[in-house]
């Protein structure tokens, strides 16, 4: 007990002191003696108000605050990589290179996209970049004008931090990264009636495939080129491209498919750009509509609990799109050929598959849905869209061949939910009343004289039904 006691003491002791020390102003540096990269951010924290008007909440924030800013700011937390970009043909320097650090460009775009540090290089060609330890970049990237981007993985970067702690003065050296030039690779994207794609991208990289015992798999591409098309369909690929075969892809949007050869070639070093025409098509679909047998329109909130699915040989089920009015949508994925097959269940129909799987491309299919012989009620508030959990409910068959089944009311009950399942139900839709009862008086009523009034409701609910149908 007395060893936990003293062991919470000195913890509690511990935390005064740091705080202390945070909070205590900065010394002024000695002539000669280098400024703190720290100083700033604690002469910020030694200023606080009086303890009689500052909460002790805002002292101990401003405190973590001053900590957690010397932490990032202490030289050794930050790793200085420099040196100096230079032609490959001729070995003259190059002046504004951009330079920055990044993860692993899975995804390259444009120097502006990427996160991370990134600076230019001066007229002679040099640049030091400073990376802060907490980034954790993985790799070095450098772009010049014309010139293909040069990447330096960075998979020391723990041990080089480290050594920087125990010698601040310390940079990482890249001595002379030799940038050959490139050639520009643009084009115009298009659909196969000559209307351009705008807002696409693509991507071209350089497989590289590596040989495994049972398979061969494409490794990270060493060469990645980025364009994005503008409102005509024209793109440029960035950076600047290497000799070299290349495969390209459509990734956005996401509707079409390529249909043009999927890659380009590029031979030697020379200096004229390359003009692609890249054509791509909107992915096949299958329309259709659904309708309700013996029911002319689909009533309101009709596809409750409704699912359709569509399946194809090896693929993964799509779902389609569906609208109030019954139509849907369904999209083929990139290469997908096969027919579909669809099913359709719950929403109180009949559970339905089509005898026959429906091809890519067709439109204006017709499924029809047959009800189950019963129906769910949920009954809410027009404007507050609230459940009515106290409600009295029949149904009219809307059909006149149809002979009109007996009227079916619950008792006046509280529903879970404001919802109901009524049985009876013929299997053409039919038109349903339903209203509020109102709570009922702290006195108690026999059961028989609210059954009584609920009749009468009903009642009038069905000779103004019946008004109405004969009006019409």
């Amino acid at each position: 007990m007395k060893l936990g006691l003293s062991i919470a003491a000195a913890a509690m002791l511990g935390i005064a002191l740091i705080v202390g020390l945070l909070l205590r102003p900065a010394s002024a540096p000695s002539a000669g003696a280098s400024p703190s990269l720290a100083s700033p951010t604690l002469e910020a924290a030694t200023a606080p108000e009086p303890a009689s008007r500052a909460p002790i909440e805002g002292v101990v924030r401003a405190a973590v605050d001053a900590l957690a800013s010397t932490v990032e700011t202490a030289p050794g937390r930050v790793v200085a990589v420099r040196g100096l970009c230079l032609a490959a043909e001729d070995r003259l320097p190059l002046a504004g290179c951009v330079v920055g650090a990044g993860g692993p460009l899975l995804q390259v775009r444009t120097a502006h996209e990427l996160d991370g540090p990134s600076l230019l290089s001066d007229e002679r060609g040099a640049f030091r970049l400073e990376v802060a330890a907490s980034f954790q970049p993985r790799e070095l990237w450098i772009e010049g004008e014309g010139r293909c981007r040069e990447r330096i993985e960075l998979r020391a970067l723990d041990e080089w931090a480290r050594a920087v702690d125990s010698d601040p003065a310390r940079e990482i050296d890249l001595g002379e990264i030799l940038l050959v030039r490139g050639r520009e690779v643009r084009g115009v994207l298009r659909e196969p009636d000559g209307k351009p794609i705008a807002r696409a991208e693509l991507f071209a990289r350089i497989p590289v495939r590596e040989h495994l015992e049972f398979a061969v798999v494409t490794a990270a591409p060493e060469v990645t080129l980025f364009a994005r098309t503008d409102a005509q369909g024209r793109f440029a690929f960035r950076p600047h491209a290497p000799a070299g075969s290349y495969e390209y892809e459509l990734v956005q949007p996401a509707s079409h498919e390529l249909l043009s050869p999927q890659g380009f070639a590029l031979e030697g070093d020379g200096h004229e750009a390359l003009e692609l025409v890249v054509t791509a098509a909107p992915l096949p679909r299958i329309t259709g509509r659904l309708r309700i047998a013996g029911l002319a329109e689909l009533p309101p909130r009709w596809s409750e609990g409704l699912v359709i699915v569509g399946t194809s040989r090896l693929r993964q089920p799509h779902a389609p799109t569906l609208d109030a009015a019954g139509h849907f949508v369904f999209e083929a994925r990139r290469g997908e050929r096969d027919p579909l097959q669809i099913e359709i269940t719950g929403g109180g129909f009949a559970p339905l598959r089509l005898p026959q799987a429906i091809p890519w491309g067709t439109s204006d299919v017709e499924i029809e849905l047959v009800t189950t012989g019963s129906l769910h009620l949920a009954v809410v508030d027009a404007q507050s869209g609230a459940p009515i959990e106290r409600f009295a409910a029949f149904c009219v068959s809307r059909d006149p061949q149809v002979p009109k089944p007996e009227l079916e009311w619950p008792e006046p009950a509280r529903h879970e939910g404001g919802t109901l399942m009524l049985g009876g139900v013929p299997a053409v839709l039919a038109r349903c009343m339903c209203g509020p009862i109102k709570p009922e008086p702290s006195v108690r009523r026999r059961s028989t004289s609210r059954r009584s009034r609920t009749i009468r409701r009903a009642s009038a609910w069905h000779s103004s039904v019946e008004r109405r149908a004969s009006s019409s």
